[in-house]
């Protein structure tokens, strides 16, 4: 009985341990981690026009670099997402001539219609995407993802990619905030 007791008790401790260390440092996340790493991540927010009910908007809320050896993204997730849900998720090589792929109500449109360096047709879905070392600037990988509104009003308010290369596994956050309305009227945040 006293052993049963001792080692609920430190199982107990370490649980508590674990919750304390996690909570630690609140909402700063490193923002970058890993060879997708660098200083230029900061959090932006996109609110978008207002959208039919369950209309699809395209957006492109982080372009970053892989500095490092050849990786593989292991897990996209979001932070705090409510009334969205994601369609799918690609990573677009992007030579950085012309811009970025940018946001826009629908689905993805054709290459024919997004700018010159953004190389569609070598997208990959995000989940399993093998990301070479980026060539260097102003080229880039553009993480773009169609989500649909599933209620009036949607929002999420941060990015966390899982990765790994040879070398290790990491994780990436960064705070970036969607929010997608179906009325003119519902605000954006500030």
């Amino acid at each position: 009985m006293t052993r049963c007791g001792a080692k609920r008790s430190a199982l107990a401790g370490a649980v508590l341990a674990a919750i304390l260390l996690a909570g630690c440092g609140g909402g700063n996340h490193p923002v970058n981690t890993g060879p997708f790493g660098g200083s230029n991540y900061i959090g932006e927010s996109t609110c978008s026009l207002p959208l039919p009910p369950h209309g699809v908007f395209t957006t492109e809320p982080l372009a970053f670099r892989n500095a490092g050896p050849t990786a593989m993204i292991d897990k996209l997730s979001f932070t705090h997402i409510h009334g969205l849900r994601l369609r799918a998720a690609y990573t677009v090589p992007n030579t950085g001539q012309g811009g970025g792929y940018g946001d826009r109500a629908g689905p993805p449109p054709p290459q024919r219609d997004l700018p010159p360096g953004v190389l569609w047709s070598r997208r990959q879905r995000a989940d399993g995407a093998r990301i070479p070392p980026t060539p260097p600037k102003p080229a880039e990988v553009d993480l773009v993802l169609a989500i649909q509104l599933i209620s009036a009003t949607g929002t999420f308010s941060g990015i966390d990619l899982y990765y790994h290369t040879l070398d290790g596994h990491y994780h990436m956050h960064v705070d970036r905030s969607v929010t997608l309305r179906t009325k003119k009227w519902q605000p954006c945040p500030s």
